[in-house]
């Protein structure tokens, strides 16, 4: 949840026996985002024990169809934030579910579960680990285009952002795509935070010229 605490609770059937687990997780200060994000999957490790699960139940704080929904990678995450108060989702009251290293294919694979939480807004922040790993434009415009005709197919309103520039490689080509198809509706963070050429405003770096500190979160 947004505040990174995880708590499991199981019970042993057979033998009457419940215990309680909890997780705090926090951001360490100028460094990789370590807050859960408020949307996302469980999944079970069985580490060489003998047993069966017979129900399981996840229940979440976020509520059904909040007012905002945001979609990315570790940029919408807020990694580098230094604290989850003040990634971008926080501050605007929004559910989140994005995901480090993510690609427009992870949030295209995830799209049942974004129609689900049915958000009345939705602000798509994705595209630059399309870029850095070299998917061609072809792909990635056209799992962009999926995305947001599916969410808008359910009477959601869709904001695309022009992701941040990167010193790593140029994020105009997104820009340039986004403003020629969704012109009324992008949000141009791209040329809020330029800093020289195609790069990023050293301002808002966090330290690794990719991420945005607490600054351009805000």
């Amino acid at each position: 949840n947004r505040s990174g605490l995880w708590t499991l609770r199981a019970t042993n059937e057979s033998k009457g026996v419940s215990f309680s687990y909890s997780v705090q997780n926090s951001f360490v200060a100028g460094g990789p985002s370590g807050v859960a994000h408020n949307t996302s999957r469980v999944g079970f490790s069985n580490y060489n024990a003998n047993f069966e699960i017979l129900q399981f139940q996840h229940a979440t704080d976020i509520y059904y169809k909040p007012l905002i929904l945001v979609i990315g990678d570790s940029k919408a995450e807020g990694a580098f934030a230094d604290s989850s108060i003040y990634r971008y989702a926080n501050l605007l009251g929004a559910s989140l579910s994005a995901g480090g290293g993510d690609k427009t294919a992870e949030v295209l694979s995830r799209l049942d579960e974004l129609l689900s939480i049915n958000p009345q807004y939705a602000i798509i922040d994705i595209g630059a680990n399309d870029i850095f790993q070299g998917i061609s434009s072809g792909t990635w415009q056209a799992n962009y285009a999926a995305i947001v005709a599916a969410l808008e197919a359910r009477n959601i309103i869709v904001y695309k952002c022009a992701v941040t520039p990167s010193d790593g490689a140029s994020m105009l080509p997104i820009r340039t795509w986004l403003l020629a198809n969704y012109p009324s509706t992008t949000i141009d963070l791209y040329t809020a935070l330029l800093g020289s050429g195609t790069g990023l405003n050293p301002i808002y770096n966090a330290g690794d010229g990719t991420h945005l500190n607490r600054l351009a979160n805000r």
